[in-house]
């Protein structure tokens, strides 16, 4: 690599940094606030309370260094140790700080695939958190757009799954939907959001991801239990504009209402 391509890489790496940072600093609000808090010191403790944090941390697009920073001076500290038990608190928290989306903590992620000792599951588990940091770098953003309006964590939690079934990009519609599909199939609010997207998008779904997308919310209309969505599936399934993949889904969960 020649001097000025490596200079360029540089340049974009700090603007990648900086754009990040600026993100940061978005607007708070006291509902923000008070979901932040507890979650301070949450990559302190074991590593039951480790993976207790990140199942609260997925999904919410939060990148504040406060809560972070904790887990990577964790893990710079203790990456070299031997043990079992050092070796699964240490991949937990490279998963943890894959949530991030802050490519602050790249540098620290290459430090340990640089390794070359036996602990291949350390590095195994932190080359699979440096490519979702990298996801996420693009996600958080999008899930976190005007959260800061939200009045309390309820509406918060609906407006993050609304941003994220309103992307431009698949694999997180699809994980919002999932999250519909799991939490909120009674809230008439979202299920009216995943039906309307999929009358809206299933004529133009031609990638896997955005199929998949498709597949997943006529699967969450179909076990909703309510029967006004069946019409729509219906004629999903008989629509030829349609991928022959999303019409067997819409076939398949018409019948379950």
């Amino acid at each position: 690599m020649n001097t000025l391509h490596r200079a360029r890489l540089c340049a974009f790496s700090l603007l990648l940094i900086f754009g990040y940072t600026q993100a940061l600093h978005a607007e708070s609000s006291p509902v923000l606030e008070a979901e932040l808090q507890p979650l301070k010191n949450a990559f302190a403790g074991d590593i039951a309370q480790v993976r207790a944090a990140i199942s609260k941390l997925e999904w919410t697009g939060i990148s504040d260094p406060e809560i972070f920073d904790v887990a990577a001076e964790r893990l710079e500290a203790n990456y070299t140790a031997q043990s079992s038990a050092a070796i699964e608190l240490n991949s937990w928290l490279a998963k943890g700080l894959a949530l991030s989306g802050n490519p602050k903590y790249q540098p620290l992620f290459d430090k340990v695939l640089a390794m070359k000792t036996r602990k291949r599951k350390l590095r195994g588990h932190v080359e699979i958190a440096s490519q979702r940091l990298a996801v996420n770098q693009i996600w958080n953003p999008v899930i976190t757009k005007d959260n800061h309006l939200a009045q309390s964590q309820a509406e918060l939690d609906k407006l993050r799954i609304r941003n994220m079934l309103h992307a431009n990009l698949p694999d997180l519609v699809s994980a919002g939907t999932r999250l519909v599909y799991n939490h909120h199939k009674t809230d008439v609010e979202l299920m009216d959001e995943v039906h309307g997207i999929l009358a809206a998008q299933y004529k133009s779904s031609t990638s896997p991801e955005h199929l998949d997308a498709m597949a997943w919310m006529c699967r969450t209309l179909g076990e909703s239990g309510n029967g006004k969505y069946r019409g729509t599936l219906e004629q999903i399934a008989k629509d030829n504009a349609a991928h022959k993949k999303v019409r067997k889904y819409a076939e398949k969960y018409a019948d379950y209402l």
